[in-house]
């Protein structure tokens, strides 16, 4: 949810499924920001998280982890281990609870 400031009116209001697929948004490009803070792009529909891009359709990041396997996941592709209900990645690089 974007507030204005100075008014406190809603300027938008974004829903989301678990894996950050858009379900309805009141205000499409008035911000770039949307799941988990990345940047939004409206044409590819991939999300900007740093060192990688997250495709919510799929579930998984469209480039393999810079850090491979260091990261202790099996996959290098995974988002958040598979659990986006209860881990962040803000950076394409660690995942946090």
């Amino acid at each position: 949810m974007v507030v204005n400031a100075e008014t406190g009116d809603i300027a938008q209001e974004i829903e989301y499924d678990v894996w950050g697929n858009v379900l309805n948004d009141t205000n499409p490009n008035f911000q770039p920001f949307y799941f988990a803070g990345g940047i939004y792009d409206t044409d590819t529909k991939l999300t900007r998280f740093g060192a990688r891009d997250y495709d919510a359709e799929t579930g998984r990041w469209t480039a393999k982890d810079p850090i491979g396997f260091a990261g202790g996941l099996t996959s290098l592709y995974d988002y958040v281990g598979g659990d986006p209900v209860n881990w962040i990645d803000p950076s394409g690089l660690f995942t946090y609870v």
